[in-house]
């Protein structure tokens, strides 16, 4: 095409700059073509995010897995395996709530697709569709279980039993839920259920035995627990619960004798440590107990029962400063406890720490108003810093509140005397 240009510059020996002159003159060499960019493809991304989350869990690094799910999630909505996945990990890290943020609407969308023949504990005959679901609703009722919503993990563990009558896993699960909820006659009904459908499961057994002690059918408890023992003579569970029976009838020593094997079989047990100590404080082995249930809340730590009774036994000892922290840890997970505002209120009091002893028993006036404890003990703290408008108000709604023959009525009625007079 461009030969002869090229020959004349050839012939004065200027090869390169006929080469440049050609390539001028026929529009430059061929341009390799840009290969197109790939498509965006959320699915892949998402797969490819859900596994590096699951592999960020599996080394620890629980941070960057949290923000990988977050980014499965943004990329596939409502993926079923993505969101079972995130709330397990949830679960894992005390994060119930926000388990239940991301279940719930799964479970109400596929609320009618489960049908009628949904898959039993034995592995019954169902669509892959109706399992997840089910596996979705367990899982639901678990994150609700741990957020303590009882009443909510009774309704969703119900639904599973409206498809699925023949779960024993469902049964036994809203039996223990029932148990929490104190209808103690609904869940033996239920624990008997389980231990039809799944007879070989001990824990069913155990659960019946305190739902029956529960329902003050104590000698069926005792049956039942001897029972399990029967089987299992070193099952510890048995144990803490049939110790914990046997203290409610005034057999202490049988009850500390059954939580002492406890421990000893099931070291890492929390509630075994905890139970061992009360029946420690009842056999006045004040020391042993503090230790047990000081073991109690370090394997528990999210147990609030746990921290508070460790702030009680710190208080009997008359340890008020460090009383502070378990009852403050008590109501940071229980912020509905009935009984820790009031006590931490007064081993506050007792420290001298007089605004913060006001601060939370203020908010527990505010949440609770018809509990009386906790007016008698602000009324101290007033009286304590020559407030005695405010004490006289405090002293006299708990008079209110409380019988005429309440040991501390007459002393409230006293003080509200006295600082009537430095009043005027």
């Amino acid at each position: 095409m461009c030969k002869g240009i090229t020959n004349q510059w050839w012939n004065l020996g200027g090869a390169v700059f006929a080469i440049a002159l050609c390539v001028t003159a026929c529009g430059g060499p061929p341009q390799p073509v840009a290969e197109p960019e790939p498509a965006f493809d959320p699915e892949a991304e998402g797969a490819s995010a859900l596994s590096s989350a699951v592999a960020a869990q599996g080394a620890g690094q629980f941070s960057e897995a949290d923000s990988q799910y977050q980014r499965a999630l943004e990329l596939r909505p409502a993926h079923f395996e993505t969101v079972m996945q995130y709330s397990q990990f949830l679960l894992e890290q005390k994060r119930p709530v926000d388990a239940v943020d991301l279940l719930g609407p799964l479970v109400t969308q596929h609320r009618d697709t489960a049908g009628d023949g949904a898959g039993n504990d034995a592995g019954g005959a169902a669509d892959d569709d109706s399992i997840d679901i089910m596996a979705a609703r367990h899982l639901l009722a678990d994150a609700q279980v741990q957020a303590k919503d009882f009443e909510a993990a009774d309704e969703t563990l119900s639904a599973v039993i409206d498809v699925d009558g023949e779960s024993a896993t469902a049964y036994g699960k809203r039996g223990a839920v029932r148990i929490e909820r104190e209808q103690f006659s609904e869940a033996v009904a239920d624990l008997r259920r389980a231990m039809e459908l799944d007879p070989e499961n001990s824990a069913y057994r155990i659960d019946l035995a305190r739902a029956l002690a529960g329902a003050d059918q104590v000698s069926e408890s005792i049956a039942e627990l001897r029972g399990v023992m029967a089987h299992e003579p070193e099952n510890p569970q048995a144990m803490v619960v049939l110790g914990t029976v046997l203290r409610s009838q005034g057999d202490r020593k049988a009850a500390l004798d059954y939580h002492s094997k406890a421990v000893e079989l099931a070291p890492d047990d929390a509630a075994a440590h905890f139970e061992l100590g009360v029946s420690q404080n009842y056999m006045r082995r004040n020391q042993e107990a503090e230790a047990s249930i000081k073991r109690a809340t370090e394997l528990g730590p999210d147990n609030a029962l746990y921290w508070y009774a460790y702030g009680e036994v710190l208080r009997a000892q008359q340890r008020f400063e460090e009383a502070i922290t378990p009852y403050r840890q008590a109501l940071s997970l229980d912020p509905g406890h009935e009984k820790a505002p009031n006590k931490l209120g007064m081993v506050l009091l007792y420290a001298e720490k007089y605004a913060e002893a006001e601060e939370v028993l203020l908010a527990r006036v505010e949440r609770a108003s018809e509990d009386p404890d906790p007016y008698f003990t602000l009324g101290e703290v007033y009286d304590k810093q020559d407030k005695f408008r405010e004490a006289v108000d405090a002293y006299q709604k708990f008079v209110e509140l409380v019988p005429r023959n309440h040991p501390n009525a007459n002393k409230a009625r006293q003080r509200v005397r006295v600082l009537k007079r430095k009043i005027r």
